[in-house]
């Protein structure tokens, strides 16, 4: 059977309850989902500059993804734990360190590069990459002859978390019920295989219609004869 675009916009038309009702109830399930089941993140972020590269004859031009594998590895996040323990009384494992931890690829045609702390509080998202940035550098100067990785940029404090919002997800889930609900709505059309009007007798074996009986169930229903 072949539906065309027409077809499929009639059949749309017809169900549009149906995709509306659908519609609504993913928009409100996404927004519940989203506001009650997911933990918003918030972010801290802090920039590093890896400078001295013009006297490093080892390193070539750039070091700074030598220095990103400097700081990518278990001695550095237990400095981080250490210092997080000492300044704030959070204990946190070198592994959750590790986890809340993103490094950033090197900025384009600089030696820049950033370090993000995730963390469902912004307190100790901030207070995480304050410890970064008091450590890192430490960790490069006791891996690298020369060169010398510097702050540019210390972390703030996130007040907005970087999730979406309940009523942006609110508006995907409608939109995504939308296409569900049509969909739904073809896929029902294409598995059903009864006959409904003549002109589809005519239309799959080719032969006329000459009449058609009358549907008498209704006036049954109501006693009539």
């Amino acid at each position: 059977m072949e539906i065309s675009l027409k077809n499929v916009w009639e059949l749309i038309t017809r169900a549009i309850v149906f995709v509306l009702v659908v519609s609504i109830v993913f928009g409100i399930g996404a927004f519940i989902y989203n506001s009650y089941f997911v933990s918003p993140t918030y972010v801290a972020q802090v920039k590093f500059y890896a400078s001295g590269m013009e006297t490093s004859p080892t390193l070539g031009t750039s070091v700074a993804p030598q220095y990103v594998e400097f700081l990518n590895v278990n001695e550095f996040y237990e400095m981080v734990s250490k210092d997080l323990l000492a300044d704030t009384g959070v204990d946190l494992s070198p592994k959750d360190i590790s986890l809340m931890l993103k490094f950033s690829s090197v900025v384009e045609e600089t030696s820049s590069f950033f370090v993000s702390v995730s963390a469902a509080d912004p307190n100790l998202a901030y207070n995480v990459a304050l410890s970064v940035a008091e450590k890192a550098p430490e960790q490069v100067d006791s891996f690298a002859d020369v060169g010398v990785l510097e702050v540019i940029e210390n972390p703030t404090l996130p007040t907005v978390s970087s999730g979406a919002s309940s009523l942006k997800m609110g508006f995907v889930g409608l939109i995504f019920g939308f296409l569900v609900g049509c969909g739904l709505v073809v896929l029902k059309e294409f598995l059903d295989s009864s006959i409904k009007t003549p002109d589809e007798i005519t239309q799959l074996f080719e032969i006329p219609v000459f009449g058609t009986v009358p549907d008498f169930s209704a006036n049954s229903k109501k006693g009539g004869k």
